[in-house]
């Protein structure tokens, strides 16, 4: 009877403690995508991930995940895979302290990389102390692949290859230039207005959907540019 009595006890020790210790396990409470840690306060109400992001004007990709009941040797890593595939897997970022809530940010650069031509979807899935918690993904689109032409003269019998870009499928970027003061407004506004719901970034993705049909076609119809650039100017007008 004493023997039972005392298993009893023990196994109603270890139920109780393996519960006490699931209450405490470091969980993430909230995540957020963005192109700029920097601008990212850690707090319970992270902003809304962005979804869509541009290599022509986003230098980076990173997740921002709030964590709760961190304790000393708990760990942290994000794997990035591209189309299915695994591209990126970082170390094991080990705590040292105890923390009620942290917030850790970690992603991969994209501008001058080959990334920025991987146009796509990405995922990222965190780990836990080496378990996975949680997997989400973003739309990458990525700059048209540099072409490479060759050419040969019969006369010298030698031949030159050069490697060109082919234009942007940024439409406003073939108006007004990708360094221009028009083309810095309407990316802040898309990166610190539209980005910001999810109806601007609805209305980001339908952007990048049409706007390689929109800059073919102002290629071949100088008009058609004309009248596109006449209707964004009044809209920039109305932002004045």
């Amino acid at each position: 009877m004493k023997r039972i009595t005392i298993i009893s006890l023990i196994i109603s020790f270890m139920i109780f403690a393996t519960m006490d210790a699931s209450l405490y396990a470091i969980s993430i409470v909230n995540y957020t995508f963005t192109n700029d840690l920097d601008s990212v306060v850690c707090t319970d109400d992270l902003p809304d991930p962005m979804d869509t992001f541009n290599a022509q004007y986003d230098r980076g990709c990173y997740i921002y995940v709030l964590l709760y009941d961190v304790s000393v040797g708990d760990t942290i890593r994000v794997e990035w895979y591209y189309q299915g595939e695994l591209i990126l897997a970082d170390e094991p970022y080990i705590f040292r302290e105890n923390f009620y809530k942290v917030c850790r940010g970690v992603g991969f650069s994209i501008k001058n990389t080959a990334r920025e031509y991987m146009t796509g979807y990405w995922s990222a899935e965190v780990y836990l102390n080496e378990v996975s918690r949680m997997r989400d993904s973003i739309y990458l689109e990525g700059l048209p692949q540099p072409t490479t032409t060759t050419t040969s003269s019969s006369s010298t019998s030698s031949s030159k290859t050069t490697t060109t870009y082919s234009p942007g499928f940024c439409a406003l970027s073939l108006i007004y230039g990708t360094d221009s003061a028009q083309t810095e407004l309407l990316c802040s506004i898309r990166d610190n207005l539209l980005s910001k719901s999810h109806e601007g970034r609805e209305l980001i993705k339908l952007y990048y959907q049409w706007s390689p049909v929109i800059v073919k076609a102002m290629q071949v119809d100088e008009d058609f540019k004309e009248d596109v650039k006449e209707l964004v100017d009044g809209v920039l007008g109305m932002m004045e």
